[in-house]
């Protein structure tokens, strides 16, 4: 069974027009609507060239003007440990959380289910997170952290379980990535009371449709459609940190 992990900060998506301002090795001026500058630290020269334009813009709208941000880690999915989605995806009206696809399906030898899906946007989930650090404190993990990036989705409360295991296949993998026990922490420079590390997700969204297709006659029977989010290829997960004052 795969369950979205629920962030728990998040600023809203909706806010003012952001421009990019600036683009070095080290940091990433963004400049609001409303003249508000932010500045975002970048952890490492390399980073420059994995950072578009869209993530700089998303990770801004996730902080507070008075905020200092810095980019920790861009986390790819080559680098993630993914997991393939189960037949059982957890349906947000309908609870159909297993079932066997060796069990007797008799229309499966009638009909045959088709998927397609529309790309409309690629959107940030809330920020979940990680740990808080005072000001001249270190901390320490005593336990793992895993930052889940699954994909869901929804309107397919009445798609007959091969067809939504159909749709399940066509959705990108879930990707994991671990904070492990014992990884340490830094507090804020002076000037700010706390750091707070978190990790952002990714999902590519979109709509989709399934067909049920007569395998003899290749007549389309039905179509179920609905929405879908799922880990975008290009950036699924990034860390970052915020100094608070």
């Amino acid at each position: 069974m795969l369950l979205f992990a629920t962030g728990v900060y998040a600023k809203g998506l909706e806010e003012d027009k952001i421009d990019i301002v600036e683009k070095s090795n080290q940091k990433v001026i963004v400049e609001k609507s409303d003249g508000e500058r932010i500045i975002i630290n970048v952890d490492r020269p390399d980073f420059k060239d994995r950072l578009s334009d869209n993530l700089i813009k998303d990770i801004a709208e996730q902080v507070d003007i008075s905020d200092n941000v810095t980019i920790h880690d861009i986390i790819e999915p080559s680098f993630c440990i993914t997991i393939p989605n189960d037949v059982g995806f957890l349906n947000s009206k309908k609870n159909r959380f297993s079932f066997s696809l060796n069990a007797a399906q008799p229309e499966s030898l009638l009909y045959r289910y088709e998927v397609t899906k529309k790309y409309t946007d690629r959107s940030p989930l809330a920020a979940q997170l990680i740990i808080s650090v005072a000001y001249g404190k270190t901390a320490t993990l005593k336990s793992s952290i895993t930052v889940t990036n699954s994909a869901t989705i929804s309107g397919a409360t009445k798609l007959p379980d091969e067809g939504l295991a159909e749709l399940n296949a066509s959705l990108n993998a879930s990707v994991t990535y671990t904070y492990e026990k014992g990884r340490t922490f830094l507090g804020p420079s002076k000037g700010y009371t706390s750091r707070q590390y978190y990790s952002t997700r990714f999902h590519d969204r979109g709509n989709y449709i399934v067909r049920k297709i007569n395998r003899i006659t290749g007549n389309v029977s039905e179509t179920y459609t609905g929405t879908y989010g799922e880990p975008s290829l290009q950036d699924p997960i990034v860390n970052w940190s915020r100094d608070i004052k």
